[in-house]
């Protein structure tokens, strides 16, 4: 194939996902080497074995479902058929989620208290405002580590009653239809995303960035550049460790899991919470919603 053709096919994966495909394709082309298998056309048998020895190896579902998409979506990079797609690596694949079970470990959603804690923690630096502007912009907007990262200074526009943030692609939306969620202001001075973000700006204007990144580094090393995804999950671990509050099963995706919580138990309507979230689904948007204590679930007042 053309690289005009090859560049195309790359574009419809994000980078971080392709650099996750391309550790995964390297270790299978290390084992075939090590068992005398050839790698690329890969036999059905061979990536079947190699799946298999993933699951006598302890990894989990999520590593082994990793795993077969990359060997694909190499095969289809270099123009080959994908084997992984063969019915003997489909019935492979629900044996595996038979026998290891498909069950993931959920992240705890952030509680409301929990996150007006995370935010008075946080101090008066440029770090400070900064950070009190992405957890209360990721929690009220139900974003994804990578959309919040995402965020161009052109994407949020402040308006008198809100914060008008544009979501310009995520993980649902690959093609870059995009979405304009509002995120209304707050009585609370500390919790309102306009506050926040406007005190965020002060810093930010300050620092010479490499692009029009919302959210850059404050540190001397790195200064100025756009944060990773990660930094969201170190932001969520970190916060959680200025307030006091158990970091177990915390992770970025707490902020999102969150609001959508937090909505069901204020008895928001399903309709209006899927239009922060974005699900396509009530379905979907319900496997968010994790309500632990049972009063909360039975609302009824007789």
């Amino acid at each position: 194939m053309s690289e005009e053709v090859l560049a195309l096919v790359r574009a419809s994966s994000t980078p971080s996902t392709l650099t996750s495909y391309a550790a995964e394709w390297k270790r299978f082309d290390a084992w075939c080497m090590a068992t005398a298998r050839q790698a690329l056309p890969a036999t059905t048998s061979t990536i079947a074995e190699y799946l298999s020895d993933l699951v006598q190896g302890g990894k989990k579902v999520a590593t082994i479902e990793r795993a077969r998409v990359a060997i694909g979506q190499a095969h289809v990079l270099q123009g080959e058929e994908n084997p992984t797609k063969a019915t003997l690596i489909n019935e492979l694949m629900k044996g595996v989620r038979r026998t290891l079970g498909v069950a993931q470990r959920e992240a705890r959603p952030i509680e409301l208290t929990e996150l007006r804690a995370m935010v008075l923690a946080q101090d008066t630096t440029a770090l400070g405002a900064r950070n009190r502007a992405m957890l209360v912009l990721g929690f009220l907007g139900a974003m994804r580590r990578s959309e919040l990262v995402a965020l161009d200074v052109d994407d949020v526009v402040i308006e008198r009653r809100a914060l008008i943030v544009h979501i310009r692609r995520s993980k649902t939306d690959q093609e870059g239809r995009g979405a304009r969620i509002g995120l209304p202001l707050q009585s609370n001075d500390a919790m309102c995303p306009i506050a926040c973000l406007q005190r965020w700006l002060e810093h930010r204007r300050t620092m010479t960035t490499e692009d029009n990144a919302l959210f850059v580094s404050t540190g001397p090393r790195g200064r100025g550049r756009r944060l990773h995804d990660q930094a969201v999950w170190r932001l969520v671990l970190d916060s959680a460790e200025r307030a006091g509050i158990p970091r177990e099963r915390l992770s970025a995706h707490s902020l999102r899991a969150g609001f959508a919580t937090a909505a069901a138990k204020a008895g928001k309507p399903e309709s209006s919470t899927r239009q922060v979230t974005r699900h396509r689904s009530i379905a979907m948007l319900l496997r968010y919603v994790r309500i632990d204590d049972p009063l909360d679930r039975n609302g009824l007042s007789l």
